[in-house]
């Protein structure tokens, strides 16, 4: 939002150390604030004159509040939202309305995750409208699909806009890039589903593809950790030429200066055994774990990996071919799924070594999409999927291995693939970074945002 002009931040709260660290690096003018949001709070509420509240604002200082409170519970990603620790997550929209109350500021900005919208009837969203109209607020809210802003990944988010008596309430800013989902997202709420934002189905520029901002990259290996690298020289581009995005947007600096050195071009290190399976992975658009051929093979060190054998079998009626068909499996349970009796697995069926993981050919035959895009390749010219805080082979969302080369596609990728300019500096090891890239709301989507703002400021 800074990049648009409308806002400079002046003032932070991260309680991860990891991200605050990272924040730091970053925004060397913002006092930041490594503390526990809702500590603050009371301290602000109970004792003003507390020294550990030095470096926070005043009253009058403060004329708009960004944030995204934790989203964990309410994220279709998250397989347990019931947990304790879920819940306590969903809470923290109270305390960041507690710093609005606070404040008062000028203009309110909150961003979380889409599902938050439908969840529970939209019990929280109307919570926060409630709230925020209790306090005179103008408010609008929509859902905005990032990809529309000129990201490469399909990242569906929640925003809410909120204006001060006598302020221009912004707008939602328009697409700029076409992208392969519905331009006109409604919103579900409460068992309905409420008029989209935007008017215009079409947008000026095209969609950005992963080969326009990973095409420019050295080559890397599993487990590579060398920070400080060069760019490919042009006659050593597989492709003629950087994308334009790379060029005049990745490699330069918010202030338009050229960047020379490429930094957190590194990727997670693999087992001997995962290493094989990503090797087995054909180089194909949208390749995943059934492309990868059911055959005995050499690991890279040497050792044997055997393949899978389906000795087990069931009968079962398929009602929409009307004909008897035979089910294979790798496990004794396959005899029983389509029976409706309890499932009875034998552990000595289970094999750990084998080049397909025992859970993936087990379970199949069981989930509607057969965990398409598990150890699955990005295709150059389509879209990423969600960017997560850890990309994991095996994970929910698995399709995280490079178009081409043999390894988990690394922190500078992923950070590209939410837009971040190549000169901004995660921090902590490996798992932090990610994290950090997984968590952040994509800055080409803040700054579409930021020029709306900006405008009413005009």
């Amino acid at each position: 939002m800074e990049e648009s002009g409308a806002i400079n931040c002046k003032w932070a709260i991260e309680f991860d150390f990891e991200a605050a660290e990272a924040y730091k690096l970053n925004h060397p003018r913002c006092k930041v604030m490594n503390k526990n949001a809702n500590y603050l709070l009371r301290k602000l509420k109970e004792d003003p004159d507390s020294p550990e509240l030095a470096n926070m604002p005043n009253r009058d200082e403060v004329d708009c509040i960004v944030g995204g409170p934790p989203c964990q519970g309410f994220s279709v990603m998250n397989t347990n939202p019931n947990s304790l620790a879920s819940k306590s997550k969903n809470d923290q929209m109270k305390p960041f309305l507690g710093f609005v109350d606070h404040y008062r500021p000028r203009y309110v900005i909150l961003e979380n995750v889409a599902n938050l919208s439908s969840n529970e009837n939209g019990k929280m969203l109307k919570f926060i409208q409630v709230v925020l109209v209790k306090m005179h607020y103008q408010v609008t809210f929509s859902v905005l699909q990032a990809g529309h802003y000129g990201v490469a990944q399909t990242r569906r988010r929640l925003i809410v806009i909120a204006a001060a008596p006598g302020e221009k309430l912004p707008v939602f800013p328009e697409p700029e890039h076409v992208f392969p989902t519905h331009f006109l997202e409604t919103v579900p709420m409460g068992g309905i589903r409420l008029q989209p934002t935007f008017q215009n189905l079409g947008a000026p520029r095209r969609a950005v593809t992963p080969r326009d901002i990973m095409a420019d990259l050295p080559p890397i290996l599993a487990g590579h950790s060398n920070q400080d690298l060069k760019y490919l020289e042009p006659k050593d581009l597989k492709y003629l030429e950087p994308s334009c995005l790379a060029k005049y947007y990745f490699r330069r600096s918010s202030g338009n200066v050229p960047i020379t050195r490429l930094n957190e071009h590194i990727s997670k290190k693999l087992s001997d055994l995962n290493q094989t399976r990503v090797n087995c992975v054909p180089g194909l658009p949208g390749s995943d774990w059934r492309d990868i051929p059911n055959e005995e093979v050499m690991s890279p060190g040497g050792r044997k990996i055997k393949s899978w054998e389906f000795p087990y079998s069931h009968q079962f009626w398929n009602g929409k071919t009307r004909k008897y068909e035979t089910q294979r499996g790798v496990c004794n349970c396959i005899k029983t799924f389509w029976t409706g009796t309890k499932h009875i697995c034998d552990p000595l069926d289970n094999r750990k070594d084998r080049i397909i993981p025992w859970f993936l050919p087990h379970t199949a035959h069981k989930r509607s999409n057969s965990w398409a895009h598990t150890f699955g390749r990005i295709p150059w010219d389509g879209i990423l999927k969600t960017t997560l805080t850890s990309p994991e082979l095996t994970g929910k969302q698995g399709q995280v291995i490079h178009p081409e080369q043999n390894r988990i596609c690394s922190v500078r990728e992923f950070a590209r693939s939410q837009g971040f300019r190549d000169d901004f500096k995660f921090f902590g090891d490996i798992n932090d970074k990610h994290r950090q890239v997984g968590n952040a709301v994509p800055p080409p989507m803040g700054r579409a945002i930021g020029d709306e703002l900006h405008k009413c400021l005009r």
